[in-house]
């Protein structure tokens, strides 16, 4: 019967991760098309995924002291029925000033919510498996995606792949509804959630949410390597946009295959392959730009999931869980900046020097990493 328990509550995890993913092309892969019916400049979607991020980062702050409050279940059922608002709203708002208030719903529906799933995860399930969930998030950014396609070719257009993705978020959220139960925590495990509040963090606790700031490099290389492509190398517009492309599978692909490979070997040599991926794909820009943008990719994919199940090895589970919930919020600031930071930097250098930002990076990436791995030892 536990056996059973812990595959449906696996399963309903997955979905979770697969609805956290979903949102995401509604403002990438639509944005073309929402611009010109609402008449706005390309540059103006960042304005209202800041709005999304900025509620985001406040709800997964105060995820500790939701959990005073509401349950396991009841936060994520709020978190999803937010996002479904948001979605509602983006399927009928008729101009773009109204557009806007979409954006607090779908914040604050992926902020708790990832805090949530990511603490109940990392306590509850291996690295392996940490590993195919957030491989499960880039699947449903993918399914978000290609409804967005579908449905372009269709008279109902971005509204009605927007629809599409709300009526699979009900579904997950009837699901989960129906399956509550499943989250369930005995009396220690719940005050340990709630002592989350209380506790006072050293400098060393620290070194997980800066990994995490640090690591908006996801976005950042996928925001810019296609104009890098097309600004230094001259590729075309469809030759460029694929290469951000074969970043975006590697990634998917890589937190497949290293979940197979995760009991296999130790945590540092798993990190030293992946750094040593990113690294000869930032070297190999310039001559093999295809094989560069896999490698990256795959060179990152590993980090996030492993880097967040490391606190709740290392600490004791209200500490680890704070940590958790803070590497989520500076994993939301670092979103939030990066991708600003290193286009004005960009912007002022050139974007010739845009792989050697990535690699400067990546050292402060492993440097942060070697702490942690010390603080283990």
């Amino acid at each position: 019967m536990a056996k059973q328990h812990k595959l449906r509550l696996t399963l309903l995890i997955f979905l979770i991760f697969i609805s956290l993913g979903l949102p995401d092309s509604i403002m990438g892969s639509g944005w073309p098309s929402i611009r010109t019916d609402f008449n706005l400049q390309a540059r103006d979607i960042s304005i209202y995924t800041s709005v999304g991020l900025v509620f985001s980062i406040i709800t997964s702050y105060f995820y500790p002291f939701l959990t005073k409050y509401l349950s396991l279940k009841q936060i994520i059922t709020l978190s999803i029925g937010s996002v479904v608002v948001g979605l509602g709203i983006i399927s009928i708002v008729p101009n773009a000033l109204l557009l806007f208030l979409a954006f607090p719903f779908l914040g604050m529906g992926q902020g708790a919510i990832d805090v949530a799933v990511n603490i109940f995860a990392a306590k509850n399930f291996s690295k392996r498996l940490m590993s195919f969930l957030h491989g499960f998030y880039g699947v449903g950014a993918s399914l978000s995606s290609m409804f967005v396609a579908i449905f372009l070719k269709t008279t109902f257009g971005w509204r009605g792949a927007t629809l599409a993705i709300l009526i699979c978020q009900l579904a997950i959220l009837l699901l989960v509804m129906l399956n509550g139960k499943l989250f369930a925590e005995d009396r220690q495990v719940a005050d340990a959630t709630q002592k989350m509040a209380k506790i006072v963090l050293n400098f060393r606790h620290y070194l997980g949410p800066l990994f995490y700031l640090f690591y908006g490099i996801e976005l950042v290389v996928g925001s810019f390597l296609s104009t890098y492509m097309k600004e230094v190398h001259h590729f075309s517009t469809s030759e460029s946009a694929a290469m951000t492309a074969l970043f975006l599978l590697s990634l998917t692909l890589g937190r497949f295959t290293n979940g197979l490979i995760t009991n296999r070997l130790t945590e540092a040599r798993i990190l030293q392959f992946q750094f040593l991926c990113a690294f000869a794909g930032i070297l190999l820009l310039s001559i093999q730009p295809a094989l560069a943008a896999f490698l990256i990719g795959y060179g990152f994919s590993v980090l996030f999931p492993m880097m967040m199940s490391m606190p709740h090895q290392y600490y004791e589970e209200a500490i680890a869980n704070r940590i958790v919930n803070l590497q989520m919020t500076f994993a939301n600031i670092g979103i939030l900046i990066m991708p600003v930071l290193f286009g004005f930097i960009i912007q002022s250098i050139g974007f010739q020097y845009f792989p050697l930002l990535l690699s400067l990076n990546i050292i402060i990436l492993i440097l942060i990493v070697l702490g942690i791995m010390r603080e283990k030892n």
